[in-house]
């Protein structure tokens, strides 16, 4: 059985909600946000009378049903699990208001085609926008966080404006900002030798790592407003420089002096983005110039100049 994961859950939801028990009141999708991994595709089950509900994983049924299982078989064992487990809640039977605490707000960086039901602002200048989320759980395993729609914004008695005001500077607490030279990121990794040493004198040096501390969901950092300056200033001597955002998680920081040609470090982020990285953690395929001096972030290849470009390759 061929199926992408958004697939598979799609219709894994649909046979657990025709195969569920009585005291299951509803059955949703979510994406467990893990400390040790990307993402942890999973099932949340609301059960009546009850607050928070288990959250279970299905990537090993994902896996299971692209080798041959039945998705109504899937369905059966997961809900075999859940008579087992209902109760526990993974940790996550605390107090609902826990949900609704404004100081758990924080953003995380999306592509602005990335169509969701949350509460998204754009990033001027860019093709990104910050989602909002909140975090219901945070253990030695990874942290839990649930989108935030306007129903959850109106219960905190906050605005859009307040609210993303507040998760900005939450982000920074939460998830507090990481940067480092790639040389050092790898030396980090024990990879230093092996992926630094086949790159000519000096370039890498050249390449700021921005993220946070977790390395999750990191690539909002490097477009938040006061974390853009701070990496002008430490890395950059106050001028501009280029931020290529390599996935959800992260983003690579030169300056703007680098040399390369913007076009083709344009097209080379859509190149690794095809080739290397998830479909679900593609962040943008563009090139962004943050200006030290006006302290704002823009597209470093203007869209004109591209189609330009496409209209000739075509000709």
């Amino acid at each position: 059985m061929d199926m992408t994961i958004e697939e598979f859950t799609e219709r894994l939801v649909e046979e657990l909600r025709f195969q569920a028990p009585s005291y299951v009141e509803e059955i949703l999708p979510r994406d467990m946000i893990k400390n040790n991994d990307v993402k942890m595709p999973s099932i949340n089950f609301k059960l009546f009378d009850e607050q928070l509900g288990p959250v279970i994983y299905i990537s090993d049924m994902y896996q299971a049903c692209q080798e041959g299982m039945p998705i109504s078989e899937a369905a059966e064992k997961i809900l075999d699990h859940l008579e087992q487990i209902k109760g526990e809640h993974f940790g996550f039977n605390q107090d609902i208001n826990e949900i609704y605490n404004p100081e758990k707000l924080y953003v995380r960086a999306v592509n602005q085609n990335q169509h969701t039901k949350g509460v998204r602002l754009p990033i001027e200048g860019t093709d990104i926008c910050m989602e909002m989320r909140v975090v219901v759980n945070e253990t030695a395993d990874g942290i839990a966080s649930v989108m935030v729609d306007d129903a959850m914004l109106e219960r905190m008695g906050l605005d859009r404006k307040e609210a993303f005001e507040k998760a900005v500077e939450n982000t920074k607490v939460l998830f507090p900002p990481f940067m480092d030279t790639m040389p050092n990121v790898f030396m980090k990794m024990g990879m230093g030798p092996m992926l630094v040493g086949d790159t000519p004198d000096g370039i890498t040096d050249q390449i700021i790592v921005v993220s946070n501390d977790k390395n999750v969901n990191g690539a909002i950092v490097a477009f938040l407003p006061e974390v853009m300056q701070d990496i002008s200033d430490k890395y950059f001597g106050g001028e501009n420089f280029l931020v290529l955002p390599s996935s959800i998680h992260e983003s690579l920081c030169v300056s703007e002096h680098m040399g390369m040609d913007l076009s083709e470090m344009e097209e080379m982020i859509g190149d690794i983005n095809k080739a290397v990285v998830q479909p679900q953690e593609v962040l943008s395929d563009r090139l962004f110039k943050y200006d030290a001096k006006e302290h704002k972030i823009s597209f470093a290849v203007p869209q004109m100049q591209r189609e330009r470009k496409l209209a000739a390759c075509l000709a």
